[in-house]
């Protein structure tokens, strides 16, 4: 479903009405942990709080309910209230700096590092030239830590082999075609148009890898702005969420017009997207959700929004990796910098677990800097906020080894260090695969597909009605057991309903139409999931799909989960995989790709390709052909970017496939 999640946060430029009768109504100030405190002392001691940065906080209070001896305590420093049209921002600042941010910022607080800051939005283009790390405080009172949070599993450590055939799949010439791909929106500008392009570009490409696409939108400024989300659903504990993000919106000097962040963050949102283009072939205990923000340039509005979201819909969000500019060697060797809160010890332990994959598995090193809080300025932020394990990571924070051409219109592709960058890229990959905990490649896949999409099952019982394919995905034949499990609704696993022995050719597939279901009426009312799986029952599962339906009731005696339409004598299966076109590869791809079609026996094919406004571009085979699998190069080179379709006929049948050509 393309906009699934809609926020309307009332970001307009940038106070909202609610956030200025908070400050209205309370005095603002920046308070400090006291000595052998935890954080929760702001809470317990009564203060709002809207930000953390180390061992202080952004807090709001009633000067009349405190007394003098608490407010000394907390060495409490007076902050002036935004009026309309302006926010409070937290900006790292490199002393002797401040006096470059001009007129149209208010300094409210400075430590020599840390900066609080009144701003309109217009000031931002000019703020991110000076310092980094904007993040914007919605003055939306943030809720108390637990001082003990649900504990998340021991990441599993797969075995060096499978990893090593993941890590052979990653590849910078795959990495590289990313970045030119992203930089090739000119300015992904939050504000500009070509941003909500870039968001359609993310939204089709998670998509095009049968992952479950989202666009979340948010309100800001009076525009609509949108974050792509790709969900890859666990099959063991698929309400446990881990996510690996990075932020796809630019800024430079000129941002309306040119603002092709390539470092910042096209190497960040290029991880992501190439970890779900590899991690998509497999099958997961955990759910993955690939995500690409918006909004990180104008104070993290795109990131805030969802883990905002994700907080007052109790997410099971049990660990975030965030990767924001990874692609640039500097001065100190091919080092990555893994942050983390050191008084959560679920975010140290996801720190030290990246730390070692990436140590152990690629040829960069990582570097662990652990902070009094969530290091902020980055889309990990948010999550750490609102409770939710959550890292960053990037090639430089402060210092000499930083970036020269930061926030640029010089920020390109041909400033990067991609052999660098392709390696902290695997480490991300191995990391997730690991902390998801992969179960197998999908040699084989598994689609199911309801004849209605709501079903609704009465207090008697009944029965749907739905359709399966399989399809081998290998050049290889594959035997295997295909069967169908159920969820009751307590969460109670039962099954298998019915499970079948099945042979696949090279390429193969094969289709049941009408197999019904019965549903007894002594099954308990509620919601249920019904689960198709290939593999080898039980020790294995290659892939799996599910719907859901819902029973109204339960009445009766006679409980049978009988499936007809299953038995060969029933519903012969109808081999399509006999004649057909099996893709291109790599898709999307630059200048070449090559097409695989399988043939069973001598016949006349032809080989079309179609562009966008259904113009036949290029005639690839038109002849008579033997049987076997053949490969035909497509040479793209004098062709412009974007999306054609090839055509495999053969007598009066086609197929037809969608193709994405990115220079």
């Amino acid at each position: 479903m393309r906009l699934r999640f809609t926020v309307i946060l009332s970001l307009l430029l940038v106070v909202s009405v609610a956030a200025l009768s908070v400050a209205g109504d309370l005095n603002l100030g920046v308070a400090t942990v006291p000595e052998g405190q935890s954080r929760v002392a702001f809470w317990d001691d009564g203060f709002q709080v809207y930000a953390l940065f180390g061992n202080e906080a952004v807090v709001g209070f009633e000067k009349e309910t405190f007394s003098a001896e608490v407010l000394e305590k907390f060495a409490l420093r007076g902050l002036p209230s935004p009026v309309p049209g302006e926010a409070l921002y937290l900006l790292r600042v490199a002393p002797g700096d401040s006096h470059l941010l001009g007129e149209q910022v208010t300094i409210t607080y400075y430590d020599g590092e840390n900066a609080l800051i009144l701003a309109s939005a217009e000031a931002i283009p000019k703020v991110t030239k000076v310092g980094f790390g904007l993040t914007r405080i919605p003055m939306r009172p943030l809720p108390r830590p637990e001082v003990s949070g649900p504990s998340a599993r021991e990441p599993l450590k797969l075995s060096k082999g499978f990893l090593e055939d993941i890590l052979s799949r990653f590849t910078e010439a795959d990495y590289r075609t990313l970045l030119y791909r992203l930089q090739a929106f000119v300015t992904r500008y939050s504000y500009a148009d070509s941003c909500r392009a870039a968001e359609e570009w993310g939204y089709d490409y998670l998509e095009d890898l049968g992952l479950d696409a989202e666009l979340f939108e948010y309100s800001y400024g009076g525009q609509t702005w949108r974050n792509a989300i790709g969900t890859q659903l666990g099959l063991a504990f698929p309400d446990s969420i881990f996510i690996i993000c990075g932020h796809m919106d630019a800024i430079s000097g000129n941002p309306r017009y040119d603002a092709p962040g390539a470092e910042d963050n096209a190497s960040g949102s290029a991880a992501v997207l190439q970890t779900a283009t590899l991690l998509s072939d497999y099958t997961f205990d955990y759910t993955i959700q690939y995500v690409l923000f918006t909004g990180e340039e104008q104070g993290l509005i795109g990131s805030e929004a969802y883990a905002e979201w994700a907080y007052q819909h109790n997410l099971g969000i049990i660990g975030v990796l965030n990767f924001d500019m990874i692609s640039y060697e500097g001065g100190y060797g091919w080092d990555i910098n893994i942050y983390a809160d050191r008084n959560k010890p679920l975010e140290i332990a996801l720190g030290d677990f990246l730390a070692q994959m990436v140590d152990d598995y690629t040829d960069a090193y990582s570097i662990r800097l652990n902070e009094d809080g969530p290091t902020y300025g980055s889309d990990h932020f948010w999550f750490s906020v609102y409770g939710f394990p959550a890292i960053f990571s990037i090639d430089s924070y402060w210092g000499p080894d930083w970036y020269p051409w930061y926030h640029s219109t010089a920020d390109t592709v041909g400033n990067l260090d991609t052999d660098f960058g392709i390696e902290v890229v695997k480490g991300a990959g191995v990391t997730m695969a690991s902390l998801a905990g992969i179960l197998g490649e999908k040699i084989v896949r598994v689609e199911l597909t309801p004849e209605s999409p709501s079903i609704v099952i009465p207090p008697e019982g009944g029965s749907f009605t739905f359709d399966v394919t399989l399809a081998n995905s290998t050049s290889q034949a594959q035997d295997f057991n295909a069967w169908v499990d159920v969820i009751l609704p307590d969460g109670t696993p039962h099954g298998p309903l019915k499970m079948r022995n099945v042979h696949l050719a090279p390429h193969g597939h094969v289709q049941v139409f009408d197999l019904v279901q019965n549903v007894p009426g002594p099954a308990p009312a509620g919601l249920y999931q019904y689960l198709g799986k290939v593999g080898t029952y039980p020790s294995s599962v290659y892939d799996f799909d599910l719907f859901t339906f819902v029973k109204l009731g339960a009445s009766g005696e006679k409980y049978s989960w009988e499936i007809s339409g299953w038995d060969e004598e029933q519903s012969p299966l109808l081999t399509q995989g006999d004649f057909e076109l099996l893709g291109n590869f790599p898709n999307p791809f630059n200048a070449s790709t090559m097409i695989s079609y399988y043939l069973p026996e001598e016949m006349e094919v032809k080989l079309e390709v179609y562009n966008l406004a259904g113009q036949k571009v290029a005639v690839l085979v038109d002849e008579n052909q033997s049987p076997g699998i053949k490969e035909v190069v497509w040479d793209a080179a004098d062709y412009s970017s974007g999306v054609y379709f090839v055509m495999f006929s053969f007598g009066e049948t086609s197929e037809v496939r969608r193709m994405l050509l990115l220079k």
